[in-house]
């Protein structure tokens, strides 16, 4: 899990934490988990599609599977699965838990955002804390693309599976080997899939979807329905989109006096500080008119830069693309009608 701008660097418990209390779960629960990843190389993390943690109460059992999830956009997405919550009622042979939920995050170019997991788990015998002795956890994740068939999960015929296949202690031997190997491994990731991709889309002639803007955590109106987990990692400004965002931004500043409409702006990532352009006086404007803006990427001030006019704004960005939300229509098309 990446650091978020701003705030001090944070251990991985922590990271885990944060992540969990950010989507409404009691962190001090957490009393220790096995996580499942590639690791980094001296500093360097490459393209890690999936992590998986596995997350223990103090009395050592299974609480929560969390998912975290990169694309090759540089964007992050978790799925958090809680023990007896949600599951299927029965999971594929040789797995002890299964869920099947809907997709809420773009992986693949070749395929939008629509479908459903089916995330089959076999649980680390033995919790990280436990008094068990040194042995391997074992575990097992299977994750099923299904397609929707009148919103009901379809099979498909996309299957993966991450499992350790060989697990050895922790010397300066096997550390070694290890740290040899894995330049090889870390580099080859992107050129694997960039391979494939070529014969996806030349070879068997698949189309290219468009890459939607990630989900945030916190949703605003008309969007609550959207979000499964939530993002953790999003793309950086680019210099165009942090210039326009000066522009609207010095702009909001004054019309918001003209106007006596007070506006707040508030990022799907997390890491974006919420602004509020507020009237430096309301004698003789209506009070109590808040302008709340919830939007999801950079996109929303480009998008204001370049329409002809605010209706054109509100149209395509928030009745058609759904880059932002808007507290009220009105407010919206008198603070933008210049």
């Amino acid at each position: 899990m990446d650091e978020v701008q701003g705030m001090p660097p944070l251990c991985l418990k922590d990271k885990l934490i944060q992540v969990l209390e950010e989507r409404g779960y009691d962190g001090h629960l957490l009393e220790d988990a096995w996580m499942m990843t590639m690791p980094s190389f001296l500093g360097w993390a490459g393209i890690n599609p999936l992590t998986v943690y596995f997350c223990y109460k103090s009395d050592n059992d299974l609480w929560i599977t969390v998912l975290e999830v990169h694309n090759t956009f540089g964007e992050g997405h978790v799925y958090i699965m809680e023990i007896a919550h949600g599951e299927d009622d029965e999971p594929l042979v040789g797995f002890d838990h299964q869920w099947t939920i809907p997709r809420a995050f773009h992986v693949s170019p070749f395929n939008g955002r629509s479908g459903f997991y089916r995330i089959a788990v076999k649980s680390p015998s033995h919790s990280p804390s436990s008094s068990v002795p040194l042995v391997p956890p074992h575990p097992v994740i299977r994750i099923h693309l299904l397609s929707p068939s009148n919103q009901v999960p379809k099979p498909s015929a996309f299957m993966a599976t991450l499992q350790p296949t060989v697990a050895t202690p922790l010397t300066t031997f096997s550390l070694l080997s290890a740290l040899c190997r894995m330049p090889f491994t870390l580099l080859l990731t992107f050129p694997r899939i960039l391979y494939q991709a070529k014969s996806l889309h030349y070879e068997k002639r698949l189309d290219v979807s468009i890459r939607p803007e990630p989900f945030p955590v916190a949703l605003g109106p008309g969007l609550a329905d959207r979000v499964i987990g939530g993002g953790i990692k999003w793309q950086n400004q680019s210099t165009l989109e942090t210039h326009v965002t000066r522009i609207v931004e010095q702009f909001l500043s004054r019309r918001v006096n003209d106007t006596g409409i007070t506006v707040t702006l508030v990022s799907g990532n997390p890491s974006i500080p919420q602004r509020t352009f507020v009237p430096a006086t309301t004698c003789g404007t209506k009070l109590n008119r808040h302008l709340t803006i919830h939007y999801l990427s950079p996109r929303f001030f480009t998008l204001l830069f370049q329409s002809p006019s605010a209706a054109h704004a509100y149209l395509l960005g928030s009745v058609s693309e759904r880059i932002f939300t808007a507290s009220s229509t009105d407010l919206f098309l008198t603070i933008f009608c210049q």
